[in-house]
């Protein structure tokens, strides 16, 4: 009776010794491939950002190129047909002068649209502006031509951001808003940017004829090209996005993303 004891007794020693060695093997491999997992996942993550950045690199220098065709070709050609038209003006008769001067404002103004326009695609003019002062630019150059009025509000102390960080910010911001003059049918929208100590926050709401957001992320177009193009841009950024919107009551789009007093 006593042996059978010591032998049960040793029994569920080495039982519950073999299951601990087991409960640890489990663990073990369990706890592996958690890494294994997270490694994999990390690396597909930076895959994808790398890939994010080559398409942005490439976007940018395409803008670049077009930014400069406009300085150094189209801006020239119409630099020398305004000075044209005003060597023209001794040489025509006074009934024809009205429609002359008409013509040399038109190309004057063709000249300023153009140069503005070479600025807002321009990442050199936006990393020598600095991002408020690009974006307060795009505005103004927006309200000028555009039958939809933006309102700016910049708020709190503004800090640079480095360069290609506010490069993707004002692509973000000019996507956005190139999407609420073509689709959201708006009389107003209103660009709120907000620079906190440790996050920068930009908001552009419109209120224009909304859409179904949910509907519109499987469609395929424009719009939908446009809001996956500032999600791109967004992950990039380490930021969140939230878009927000309403059949017949407009559109608002919430960017927030860490800045570099935010990062441990």
């Amino acid at each position: 009776m006593h042996e059978a004891n010591n032998d049960f007794i040793k029994f569920i020693i080495w039982g519950t010794l073999l299951l601990s060695l087991l409960g640890g093997f489990i663990l073990s491999f369990v706890m592996i491939y958690q890494r294994k997992h997270r490694l994999f996942r990390e690396k597909e993550d930076a895959f994808k950002r790398e890939i994010l950045q080559a398409q942005v690199e490439v976007q940018e220098q395409t803008l670049h190129t077009i930014s400069q065709e406009i300085h150094d070709n189209i801006g020239q050609t119409l630099s020398l047909a305004k000075l044209n038209l005003f060597t023209l003006g001794s040489e025509i008769p006074p009934a024809a002068m009205e429609k002359l001067v008409a013509s040399q404002q038109l190309v004057a103004q063709a000249i300023k649209d153009l140069r503005s326009l070479s600025h807002g695609i321009s990442a050199e003019f936006i990393t020598t502006m600095g991002l408020a002062r690009a974006i307060e630019g795009e505005v103004d150059r927006i309200n000028n031509f555009s039958k939809t009025q933006i309102r700016l509000d910049i708020s709190g102390s503004v800090y640079m951001l480095g360069q290609k960080r506010e490069i993707l910010l004002f692509r973000i911001f000019q996507e956005a808003v190139n999407n609420l003059l073509k689709h959201a049918a708006c009389s107003e929208a209103t660009v709120s940017i907000l620079y906190q100590p440790g996050a920068f926050v930009m908001t552009i709401a419109d209120n224009g004829v909304g859409f179904n957001y949910v509907q519109h992320q499987s469609s395929e177009g424009g719009f939908s090209l446009g809001l996956a193009s500032i999600r791109r841009r967004a992950e990039l950024l380490e930021g969140k996005i939230d878009i927000q919107s309403t059949p017949g009551k407009g559109t608002r789009l919430l960017l927030k993303i860490p800045t570099e007093t935010s990062k441990p």
